[in-house]
């Protein structure tokens, strides 16, 4: 068995590092905005808002921002294909919102499973924000690459 001299060794890990980090995924961030016209059925709203959705392998990132939304009740991410319903993926807020309320309703991250990132990959998944008066939704959006 020969041995590499500690220089060799050195040069042969340097030079597979790169290797090694290209083969590492990169993360992915997806974002949609969010209005009562993407809805199905549409609704009108003067409310609005932002979702940007990071994945990292299964964790995933997640920032909801809205504007001029009153009494949110629940959030989630849905799959489906835009213009169709769906069911929850994943839960993002649930709890009562202040009427007239602009900023951050909810963020984090949470470990997903497969089902979830390759929804969010293939197109098929969509942010919806729940009201009071709007007990299906008021807002939504399709989370879509950023590039």
């Amino acid at each position: 068995m020969k041995i590499l001299p500690a220089r060799s060794l050195l040069f042969v890990t340097l030079a597979a590092l790169p290797l090694a980090l290209a083969a590492r995924p990169k993360a992915e961030t997806f974002t949609a905005s969010l209005s009562g016209s993407s809805e199905v059925p549409a609704v009108d709203s003067k409310a609005s808002g932002t979702a940007t959705v990071t994945l990292d392998g299964n964790k995933l990132t997640f920032k909801l921002q809205v504007s001029n939304l009153n009494d949110a009740t629940m959030a989630h991410i849905h799959g489906g294909e835009s213009g169709k319903n769906g069911g929850v993926l994943l839960p993002l807020f649930a709890g009562e919102g202040s009427a007239d309320f602009s900023g951050v309703l909810a963020q984090g991250t949470v470990t997903v499973g497969d089902d979830v990132v390759e929804a969010i990959r293939s197109g098929d998944a969509y942010v919806n924000v729940h009201t009071k008066a709007h007990p299906g939704g008021e807002l939504r959006g399709q989370l879509k690459p950023v590039m």
